[in-house]
């Protein structure tokens, strides 16, 4: 099998000084292609800081993120937005739904991106 997934000695801190919080810190991970992985720990431990690092969402304050051969925090920012487009999937804890759209609207918006009211035309 190959690594699918991998982080060297990623951190996410907030704040400065004595007032620091090291939400996530040196966290090296391996993961390969096929493996099922749980994420588990207490509340307020760092677990969606550390998924949304892993998905692209969230810019570690240090280390590096590589998913599918590819280092996540080089990416030019459109090509991230594309490669979490078409590679990876999130179900978060809030819906996050847009209850001002249509449904046709939430399944254009999901697979091609927000276009204004492009959509509409269609």
């Amino acid at each position: 099998m190959s690594v699918i997934l991998e982080t060297k000695q990623l951190c996410k801190f907030y704040g400065a000084g004595e007032n620091q919080v090291k939400a996530v810190n040196q966290v090296d991970i391996q993961i390969e292609q096929g493996e099922f992985v749980a994420i588990v720990g207490k509340s307020g431990s760092g677990k969606s800081t550390l998924l949304h690092m892993l998905g692209g969402l969230d810019t570690p304050t240090k280390g590096s993120v590589t998913l599918a051969g590819k280092d996540l925090y080089r990416m030019k920012e459109d090509a991230l937005a594309v490669f979490r487009r078409r590679k990876i999937g999130f179900v978060f804890q809030a819906f996050n739904l847009r209850f001002h759209l249509l449904m046709s609207g939430k399944i254009l918006y999901c697979h091609v991106g927000w276009m204004g009211e492009k959509w509409m035309k269609r």
